[in-house]
């Protein structure tokens, strides 16, 4: 994020959730009636390389810190069981490090009195990939491979400069196309329950647009000069419960 590239003209994102509700939907009605377990994981999302950095001369960084996310996952395992596709249903937020910006604009300028992130990063994503698996005496270990779509939102914050005055970064969102690599294993409870657990790597490059400011009453007092593009990168650690729907 480029805090200092300021415009003067606004022109609203159009947001196309309906597009990713849709393909959520499809999936779903499409691969449940197939599916032959179901996944149910959350744990800690952990952003690294430009998504993490501090680096506010960095118009790429994204102050991410570490979140949370949770996930859906439908598998296949009617056919040959050596691989098997999947479809996931996956959201993840993380917070941004408000200290490090706060204390650049501050510095840059003294009539700030403060720095205030309203919104965290946010993803709602829909991933189809397969699995390679071995299987083992009462335990299996997979590794996975996805591709998807999903929408994206940018924090909101706000700038404040006293009581009265204020400068609020307004939300932006956007759709972006999505990838992930992962490894993990099931541990076997019962012939139809497995503890799961694993790492998900995930990478998106969304383009949020030109990023509006307005004052306090929601005027539009300027928006910045290029497109806002933040990479996502996130490890995507999980632990959860599998259950087999039908005879494995």
């Amino acid at each position: 994020m480029d805090p200092k590239r300021i415009g003067s003209q606004f022109k609203p994102s159009t947001s196309k959730r309906s597009f990713l509700v849709i393909t959520i939907l499809f999936i779903l009605s499409n691969s449940t009636l197939k599916a032959q377990s179901v996944t149910f994981s959350s744990g800690p999302s952990v952003p690294y390389g430009l998504f993490a950095s501090n680096d506010i001369t960095k118009k790429e960084a994204g102050f991410a810190k570490t979140g949370y996310h949770f996930s859906v996952l439908l598998e296949d395992l009617r056919k040959a069981r050596l691989i098997s596709p999947y479809v996931q249903v996956m959201y993840n937020q993380n917070k941004i490090d408000e200290e490090p910006l706060e204390k650049y604009l501050m510095a840059n300028n003294k009539q700030i009195q403060g720095y205030n992130a309203t919104a965290p990063w946010r993803q709602w994503m829909a991933m189809a990939g397969a699995k390679v698996n071995l299987f083992k005496s009462g335990y299996d270990l997979y590794a996975k491979a996805g591709i998807g779509f999903g929408t994206f939102n940018a924090i909101s914050s706000i700038q404040y400069y006293d009581s009265l005055r204020v400068l609020v970064r307004n939300p932006a969102k956007t759709n972006a196309a999505a990838a992930s690599l992962g490894a993990g294993f099931n541990i076997y409870l019962s012939p139809s329950l497995t503890l799961n657990s694993g790492v998900d790597m995930l990478y998106a490059k969304p383009n949020y647009g030109k990023v509006s400011f307005s004052d306090g009453a929601g005027n539009v007092l300027a928006i910045t000069n290029t497109d806002e593009i933040i990479p996502i990168h996130i490890m995507q650690w999980y632990v959860g419960l599998k259950f087999y729907l039908g005879k494995k």
